[in-house]
């Protein structure tokens, strides 16, 4: 932090008189130049000058938009901060001797972006002065316009120099234009390649100080009402409430999010333009940690704070005998009761409670009813280290929640355990402090036939299946059926990649499959050289591994062999097959004689 913390040199704050700025030499840029000066946003050098005259460099551009937009404000001291964490490295690669606080803080708010950082601060670049056309373009991104000018279609500019402007920049000079900010330099030229003075950007700042006019506040996400839009922040000495309109600009660490991405806890900097709100900016709050139990009891006295039986992560049974005791931050705190503000009093013995510590204390309390129903379909079943459904609910939601140990369930009407649980089964839970303690599940038997793409053999076995629909994937049963005639006690280790199989289905779990598959099975690919339909053989060239010696080699087809098209997945007859295609043929070799008993053709 040595470097960002080091004085900004030619641009911090001093007094408001300047050796070399007079009513004689700069009588229109004098009272913007000494105003700014003692709002802290500019300054001279150490000799008492000014230097209006000399070009601005583009980390002194960069500097003072910055300052403009409220880097310095107490209100912006988290935003800072984030800033500093998430772009220090990048920038202090240019090695700055000031500024970096400014630059981080402009990229947080999306003015520059990483990629620009090198067109302002690379060696070729930091000591230049800006011309008029660039400094056009950076106003434009300071009042956040830059996706509105990039949508325009074309320029109106009626310059008599406007070939001289670059292409990209016309419409950017022409946004300021129109608001006032810039204007010609007279007998209706722009001089886009004129480069910009220390007294000329100062003016320029100053309106972009009055257009913007900003003031801010900081606080923490109390509420956010999505539907109302009502946005509630907590600050350390009143709750504000602000109605978030469609245009107002959200960001979360300097990334753009939706209405529905803010959410309780946020640390929040609101900058607020003529009364209203016009950018919210999030940050995640430096939490210590998060804690999730049963309400106990809660202190209002001069110590207030709240006592809980902690709810451990991976553990089907909550412990009484871990029980806490955390201090509240009363100026901070946010507390919400079922997703409603509510306050620290109205909390009972009971609730289930989420709890955020930053610095030692609670800033956050999310209390809930500690029972819940909920309906929706299971989208898979963990068993280790405990049991765990994840479920999609019917408003969209993904839930994960540990399945108690003495869960009542049923299925399909019947007295069931929750291993009968299938993914795939529609269910409603109910949830006693986010343990599952009821389950009513129910099935829809189906069938489903494809080629074998994917076995994965593991505690919770899964088979990917190519069928008319695409590749999908199906949960197996631990318990599953297997029918694969010629095989002694068949077992997934039996199954084959391009093998075709008949799958009976509960949900989207494989409770019985079918699979034509022999002991010894074998394959060969290659590709056809010819096809003798009166004798069943499909003649196969092919490149032996070993000896690197082509071989062709008949196999012959069994009268029930499975004949399948890989793109289609449909089955074909044998006479379709053509010279020249690919195909895999699956079958035993006994006696020197191959027989298929399925063969698939990947390009026919």
């Amino acid at each position: 932090l040595a470097v960002v913390m080091l004085s900004t040199i030619a641009l911090s704050a001093s007094a408001a008189t300047f050796d070399d700025v007079s009513e004689e030499t700069h009588a229109w840029a004098i009272d913007a130049i000494e105003e700014m000066a003692e709002k802290g946003i500019v300054n001279g050098y150490d000799d008492g000058t000014f230097k209006p005259n000399k070009a601005v460099s583009p980390l002194e551009a960069l500097s003072l938009t910055a300052r403009v937009l409220g880097v310095s404000d107490p209100a912006n001291e988290t935003l800072l901060d984030a800033a500093i964490e998430k772009y220090y490295d990048v920038v202090d690669t240019y090695d700055l001797n000031y500024g970096v606080n400014e630059v981080c803080y402009l990229l947080i708010k999306n003015i520059i972006t990483v990629d620009e950082l090198g067109e302002y601060l690379d060696k070729t670049n930091i000591s230049r002065g800006m011309k008029r056309y660039e400094i056009a373009v950076l106003l434009t991104k300071a009042l956040d316009a830059d996706e509105e000018v990039r949508k325009n279609v074309i320029s109106t500019l009626e310059f008599e120099d406007i070939s001289d402007i670059p292409a990209y920049a016309k419409k950017y000079v022409e946004y300021v234009y129109n608001l006032g900010l810039m204007n010609g330099t007279g007998d209706n030229m722009f001089s886009p390649e004129a480069e910009v003075t220390r007294a000329q950007i100062v003016l320029l700042m100053k309106k972009l100080l009055e257009q913007t006019g900003y003031t801010f506040k900081s606080g923490v996400v109390a509420e956010m009402d999505t539907a109302s839009r009502l946005l509630r922040v907590k600050t350390e000495d009143d709750v504000l409430k602000y109605t978030v309109g469609s245009d107002v600009i959200l960001r979360y660490e300097g990334a753009e999010i939706t209405i529905n991405d803010v959410a309780p806890t946020y640390d929040a900097v609101v900058t607020i333009k003529d009364g209203s709100i016009y950018a919210l900016d999030l940050i995640t709050p430096l939490v210590d940690k998060e804690v999730k139990g049963v309400l106990t009891a809660t202190s209002t006295g001069s110590k207030p704070s709240i006592t809980m039986y902690v709810i451990e992560d991976d553990v089907a049974e909550i412990n009484s005998d871990i029980k806490e005791t955390y201090p509240i931050n009363t100026k901070n705190v946010v507390i919400n009761y079922n997703d409603s503000a509510s306050s620290l009093q109205a909390l009972k013995s009971g609730l289930m409670v989420n709890v955020v510590i930053k610095k030692g204390e609670v800033v956050s309390v999310n209390a809930y009813d500690k029972t819940n129903v909920e309906a929706g379909r299971v989208e898979s079943v963990e068993l280790t280290p405990v049991c765990k459904l994840n479920i999609e609910l019917n408003n969209g939601k993904t839930v994960s929640y540990i399945v108690s140990s003495d869960v009542v369930v049923s299925r399909n009407g019947a007295k069931a355990t929750a291993a009968d649980v299938l993914s795939g089964d529609s269910v409603e839970i109910t949830t006693t402090y986010e343990r599952i303690t009821k389950i009513v599940a129910s099935s829809k038997k189906q069938s489903k036939s494809g080629i074998i793409q994917e076995v994965i053999i593991s505690v919770n076995p899964r088979i990917t299946v190519k069928t008319t629909n695409g590749n999908v994937t199906y949960s197996i049963t631990n318990d599953c059926v297997l029918d694969m005639p010629g095989i002694t006690s068949p077992s997934f280790y039996d199954l084959r990649v391009g093998t075709a199989v008949e799958l009976t289905l509960e949900g989207d779990t494989v409770v019985k499959l079918s699979a034509n598959v022999s002991e010894g099975v074998t394959q060969i690919s290659g590709t056809v050289t010819s096809v003798n339909t009166s004798y069943s053989v499909i003649q196969v060239s092919y490149v032996d591994m070993t000896t690197g010696i082509t071989v062709i080699e008949p196999v012959f087809v069994k009268t029930n062999a499975a004949i399948v098209d890989i793109l289609t997945s449909k089955s074909i007859k044998l006479n379709t097959i053509k010279t020249g295609a690919k195909i895999t043929a699956f079958g035993l070799k006994q006696n020197g004689v191959f027989e298929a008993t399925t063969i698939n053709v990947t390009n026919n």
